[in-house]
């Protein structure tokens, strides 16, 4: 290279030079004294490296990914989900999947009416219906890269609701009416080698979960499904006037589910090359209690006042607890035909707790008054561990537990003051819950 001139002379040869300036100056190192000639050589080995670098890091993305996507998309319902559809093939040190849920939701609604004929009303409505799916789906085949990673799917839904009605009113004729009616149903399902079928799931057709080579399985396997729902309630109504009505009507409902299941078919391990354990476990907690009743313990859900010449207030509070309703409110599943190979524990955990305290209060005062007031809880729902039938469990121990823990508890208190009075409550709490383990024939 000339830089006076800016041209390139004998484009096939190559110079070095021992600084930039000397090469810009064209002073190059003299090669011609003995050992050079065909002694001395150039090669592109930075080129080499870095297209042998290149082809490596293709074969390591090609091998962590999914690599044979071939399945039609798991039918899941609306809410929160992470899914490895059936037909995919993965090859990695460790793989989890995990679907999280968690929301606070605080709902108010209030109506106040004063005139001759006063009248409010307020009404508060909640329907959570959002599911929870993490699911590695029928036909996935997972393989371990290197022994020890883990395999994990994870579901957890996290629902703190508080729900107020309030509502007064005054005047000649006087009405105050609350009304909340609130209903808490998302099912969290954690699924390996089984699908989501629109609000339910099907044990579908199994996974295949190895080590790509012997000594290379997973460590531990963990299927999960986790739900806490909290729901606090506080329903309350006033009227003042010659003729008053005041009512408070509260009703909530919590109906979801929490699912782990090990679908049908499904091999994880190998007998010569076993994964470090399996759990699978499923837990559902339901708490349905007065609005903030960490601050302020036994205080009723509604009250109802209704003041004047002729007062009458009335009273209403239904909770019904009932995950999954005829179905299991907490599932904790290895399905028909699995083959499970572990060096450690295999278990099968479910657990359900689902708790209320109902209280209502009713006052009324007048010439003629009249006070009624009723309350009912509804507790009800099914715990079942299982393993399946005709499975094939290698493993240092085998647990399967089920613990189910239902309490309810309903209270009114109606009262009534004047010339002509009278009162009435209805308390009515029925429990129904029911927690079964078991195995199945051939396993």
């Amino acid at each position: 290279y000339d830089s006076t001139t800016d041209t390139v002379s004998e484009a096939d040869t190559i110079q070095l030079a021992e600084t930039f300036a000397d090469a810009m100056n064209g002073i190059a190192i003299n090669l011609t004294s003995a050992g050079s000639g065909a002694s001395h050589s150039i090669e592109n080995r930075a080129g080499t490296e870095a297209n042998a670098a290149r082809a490596d890091s293709g074969d390591e993305d090609t091998e962590d990914a999914l690599t044979d996507v071939t399945g039609s998309p798991t039918s899941v319902t609306s809410g929160t989900s992470a899914v490895i559809d059936g037909g995919s093939t993965i090859v990695a040190n460790s793989v989890q999947v995990v679907a999280r849920d968690s929301y606070t939701l605080f709902a108010l609604a209030g109506g106040v009416g004063v005139g001759v004929a006063g009248v409010g009303i307020g009404v508060v409505v909640i329907d959570s219906t959002a599911d929870i799916s993490a699911v590695i789906a029928s036909g996935v085949t997972i393989r371990s890269r290197g022994s020890g990673g883990a395999l994990s799917v994870i579901a957890e839904h996290d629902s703190n609701l508080d729900a107020y009605g309030v509502a007064g009113a005054a005047g000649v004729a006087a009405l105050g009416a609350a009304v909340s009616v609130v209903h808490e149903g998302a099912d969290t399902r954690a699924l390996l080698g089984a699908q989501v079928v629109g609000a339910s799931f099907t044990t579908g057709t199994g996974a295949t979960v190895a080590g790509e080579t012997v000594g290379d399985a997973f460590g531990d396997v963990l299927v999960s499904s986790d739900a806490n729902v909290v729901l606090g309630l506080a329903t309350g109504s006033a009227a003042i006037g010659v003729a008053g009505v005041g009512a408070a009507i509260t009703i909530a409902t919590v109906d979801g589910v929490a699912d782990a299941v090990i679908g049908n078919g499904t091999t994880i391990g190998t007998a010569p090359d076993k994964v470090a354990s399996v759990a699978v476990i499923a837990k559902n907690v339901i708490d349905v209690v007065p609005a903030r009743d960490a601050a302020s313990d036994g205080d009723p859900m509604g009250i109802a006042i209704g003041g004047g010449g002729i007062a009458i207030a009335a009273g209403v509070t239904e909770v019904t607890i009932a995950p999954g309703g005829v179905l299991y409110g907490a599932l904790a599943l290895i399905g028909d035909d699995a083959h499970i190979y572990s060096s450690g524990d295999v278990s099968v955990s479910a657990e359900g707790k689902w708790t209320t305290e109902v209280d209502t209060d009713g006052a009324a005062v007048g010439v003629v008054a009249v006070g009624v007031v009723i309350s009912r809880a509804d507790v009800r729902g099914t715990v079942l561990a299982r393993i399946g039938d005709s499975v094939v469990i290698d493993a240092n121990s085998v647990a399967v537990t089920a613990i189910g823990e239902a309490i309810g508890f309903a209270e009114s208190l109606a009262a009534g003051g004047g010339i002509l009075s009278g009162r009435g409550s209805v308390a009515d709490a029925e429990v129904d819950a029911t927690a079964t383990a078991d195995v199945g024939s051939a396993t």
